[in-house]
C-alpha cells in the first residue's frame, strides 16, 4: 500500500528535516550493502564532470571499492558534449571502474524522473536495495520520492562536497530543495484528492509514473 503522501515530512519545520536527511545521508557507512549505486547528475563540462558531481562520483567509487554494490549507474540530463550521462561513465572508467559494472539509468532529466526510470528498471535486473548517491542536501526529496514509488532506497552522500562547504551556496541549495519538495508533495496530495474525489484509490506509485512519462512542461516543478 502507497504511503501517506505527507507521511513522515511535517511541512511545520521543512528545513530542519532537510537538515537532518542531509546529516545522516553524510555518515560514511561503508558496511552497507545494496544491490546497486545510482548517482544523480549534475552539471558537465564537454570533457570532465563539475565539481559537484565529480565529488559524488567518487563516493561512488568508494562504495564499489568497499564492495557495498557491484554496479553503479548513473543518470542525468544534456547532450552531446554535455551529455551527462556519457561524462560521468567516462570518468568512471577512468577511474578504473570496469563498464561492465555501470549500467546507465535513462531517462534522467531530474531526480524525480531518474528515479521513476530507477523503479522501472529494478524489475528488468532482479534489484531491490539501492544506494542513490546525491549531494547531501539532495536526500529528503530523493527519500520521499522514492517511498512514493516504492522503492528500498538509501542515501549515501559524500561527507563533504564544494557546494555543502560553502554556506552560503548550502542556504540557497536547501531552499530550493524545500520548494521542489513541497511543489512534487502538493502535485502528489491534488492527484490523490481528485482520486478520492471520483471514487478511485490514490495510486500514488502509478500516479507518478504516469506523470514521469508525461510531456516535460507538466514535469517542470519536480526538480
Amino acid at each position: 500500500m502507497a504511503p501517506s503522501v505527507l507521511k513522515g515530512w511535517p511541512l511545520r519545520w521543512p528545513l530542519q528535516s532537510i537538515c537532518r536527511a542531509q546529516a545522516a545521508a553524510q555518515q560514511s557507512d561503508f558496511s552497507i550493502r545494496a544491490d546497486a549505486a545510482l548517482v544523480l547528475g549534475a552539471s558537465v563540462f564537454p570533457h570532465r564532470p563539475c565539481q559537484e558531481l565529480q565529488a559524488r562520483l567518487d563516493h561512488a567509487l568508494q562504495l564499489w571499492r568497499n564492495q557495498c554494490v557491484p554496479v553503479v549507474m548513473v543518470s542525468g540530463g544534456g547532450s552531446g558534449l554535455q551529455d551527462e550521462m556519457m561524462v560521468m561513465t567516462r570518468y568512471l572508467l577512468s577511474c578504473g571502474l570496469p563498464g561492465r559494472c555501470i549500467l546507465p539509468c535513462a531517462p534522467g532529466d531530474n531526480t524525480f524522473q531518474s528515479l521513476c526510470s530507477l523503479a522501472d528498471l529494478q524489475a528488468r535486473y532482479a534489484m531491490r536495495r539501492f544506494l542513490v548517491v546525491s549531494s547531501g542536501y539532495h536526500a529528503a526529496r530523493i527519500t520521499w520520492i522514492a517511498r512514493c514509488l516504492n522503492l528500498d532506497v538509501r542515501v549515501a552522500s559524500p561527507s563533504s562536497s564544494p557546494e555543502t562547504l560553502n554556506q552560503a551556496t548550502l542556504r540557497r541549495q536547501q531552499l530550493r530543495e524545500f520548494i521542489a519538495l513541497l511543489a512534487i508533495q502538493l502535485n502528489v496530495a491534488v492527484r490523490s484528492g481528485i482520486a478520492r474525489a471520483v471514487g478511485r484509490r490514490p495510486a500514488v506509485a502509478e500516479d507518478l509514473m504516469d506523470l514521469a512519462r508525461a510531456p516535460a512542461i507538466d514535469r517542470q516543478t519536480m526538480g
